[in-house]
């Protein structure tokens, strides 16, 4: 899509605020607006078949070049897709010529901010990725639309799905549930729009499940994303000597809980000699190279596997998750972790077999006391590796969470004697 220039003072001025070129992006909000209303709705194609399907995708996070890690995990799943046999088509946030521009396949791109400061860019970046996705659905007809994150992308994907006149699939991942429509009032509302307008709802934790149950899903299905194949191709290669390594991997947001990992590094002191890595990109990145932190900065899936092989341990102390694709990384690399009881967290971890739970909100002097029983204990940590490896052979990689996926669709459609139904 080509990009539209600033034409005006006022779009120059808000191309300065949000830091990014006024000509940047694949279309400005006001032809987006255009284009949304101006396309008929669309004859709906045949339904979807459980052996192929053509796939619209809009998610609220892709890996970008400031926050290469961010939605990573839904890049490694539309890859297994594609290995899967589907035909799969990309709307997501952020600029053109981003990190997604060297995937192999073009990510057309929603110039809002997700975050937007008021009600009425909330507005104009619904009817922005709603647009986004109407222009993409006249030009390649898919079977349905897929939506990442129930908000803030749902909305956008339900009103589009309606002008496609094509079936609506949400995915929910942790903090749309959580923590957006757990606030109640519009967010909550909205929300449940979303999910009763969906053919059928897939969450990444049981938690999730229950959650969208409670909203109204006319079906529901576990899913958690899977890995990537590198982190089962070859087993856990044996840890090596040397110090203890403690491994966070992840944004450098306050959300990831890093304040607290600053703060447990400082309490536990020289007394406990280790090395502390942290893979990842955020603005937190400076403050934890100052507190002595060994920052790898964002890295592939091949060179996080083997930064796992090397550690004793991972830590991630957040605020919310669904199921984080880094424990399921870890535990398929035979990792222990240490994690706060958030979301799907638990489902994945048994407390004191494949690691140590920590109960919300985590406070750094919690994580220090959890960090230094596993510095002070080698034989708990050697059994919670042993048991990690094992619970790590029943994770799924991308392209089996995929053929799961395939395999939903299918039972969904005979549950109902057809094919899904358009919102």
């Amino acid at each position: 899509m080509s990009s539209a220039a600033a034409s005006t003072p006022a779009r120059a001025r808000s191309a300065r605020r949000t830091g990014r070129s006024a000509t940047s992006g694949s279309f400005s909000t006001c032809s987006a607006i255009t284009w949304g209303w101006r396309c008929p709705r669309v004859r709906p194609r045949a339904a979807p078949s459980s052996m192929h399907t053509r796939l619209l995708v809009l998610t609220a996070a892709w890996p970008s070049r400031r926050f290469p890690r961010t939605g990573g995990f839904i890049r490694i799943l539309t890859d297994g897709m594609r290995e899967e046999g589907f035909d799969v088509r990309v709307v997501a946030p952020g600029a053109r010529g981003g990190a997604e521009s060297a995937a192999g396949f073009p990510v057309p791109a929603v110039r809002l901010k997700t975050a937007a400061p008021s009600r009425v860019l909330q507005f104009l970046y619904i009817v922005s990725a709603a647009s986004a996705c109407v222009r993409e659905g006249c030009r390649r007809r898919p079977d349905a639309l897929l939506v990442h994150w129930v908000l803030p992308a749902g909305p956008a994907a339900l009103w589009a799905a309606r002008k496609l006149g094509i079936p609506l699939f949400a995915w929910a991942h942790g903090s749309d549930l959580e923590v957006y429509a757990a606030r109640g009032g519009i967010m909550r509302a909205a929300a449940r729009a979303v999910v009763r307008g969906a053919s059928g709802v897939f969450a990444a934790s049981g938690s999730l499940c229950r959650r969208a149950a409670a909203l109204g899903a006319a079906a529901v299905a576990h899913l958690p994303v899977g890995v990537a194949s590198v982190f089962k191709d070859a087993p856990p290669a044996p840890r090596p000597a040397g110090p203890f390594t403690i491994l966070f991997c992840g944004d450098f947001i306050p959300e990831k809980g890093v304040r607290e990992l600053v703060a447990a590094r400082r309490l536990l002191g020289p007394g406990r000699p280790a090395r502390w890595v942290c893979a990842g990109a955020g603005p937190l990145g400076p403050a934890l190279a100052r507190a002595g932190f060994d920052v790898r900065g964002a890295l592939d899936a091949a060179d996080v596997a083997a930064l796992m092989d090397a550690s004793r341990v991972l830590v991630l102390p957040s605020r919310s998750e669904g199921t984080p694709l880094v424990i399921q990384e870890a535990l398929c690399r035979g990792l222990p972790v240490i994690a706060s009881s958030v979301g799907g967290v638990g489902e994945v971890v048994r407390p004191g077999r494949e690691g140590l739970l920590l109960a919300p909100p985590v406070r750094g002097r919690t994580l220090a006391r959890a960090i230094a029983e596993l510095y002070d204990t080698p034989s708990l940590c050697d059994t919670l590796a042993a048991y990690a490896r094992a619970r790590g052979a029943e994770v799924r990689t991308a392209r089996e969470t995929a053929a799961s996926f395939r395999r939903t669709l299918a039972a969904w459609e005979c549950a109902r004697g057809g094919p899904p139904s358009t919102p």
